[in-house]
């Protein structure tokens, strides 16, 4: 049940400001990351909290943080790509 998610750009080191945030159930769940990979907000709306509608809710949610979570680390994953300017660290043993 995944649906459009982005990373933004915030403050701190590179990459460990980056917001990634991951929406479903057309947007009645929206989960947003830090790229320390901490969950930072998490917004359920109104309209899915009913007590017949409780596990549909928890699997929005899990399914949200886990995408955010995925944008967090490819975003992490990213910038530490650029930091290594292509180097082959792999002569190293890294």
């Amino acid at each position: 049940v995944r649906e459009a998610g982005g990373v933004t750009e915030g403050g701190g080191r590179k990459g460990e400001g980056a917001l990634c945030s991951a929406s479903v159930g057309g947007g009645a769940v929206r989960a947003v990351c830090s790229g320390r990979k901490g969950l930072t907000e998490l917004h359920i709306s109104p309209d899915v909290l009913s007590p017949e509608d409780a596990e549909a809710v928890q699997d929005m949610v899990l399914s949200a943080v886990n995408e955010a979570l995925r944008q967090a680390d490819d975003a992490m994953t990213k910038t530490m790509d650029g930091i290594g300017g292509g180097l082959n660290l792999g002569a190293f043993g890294l």
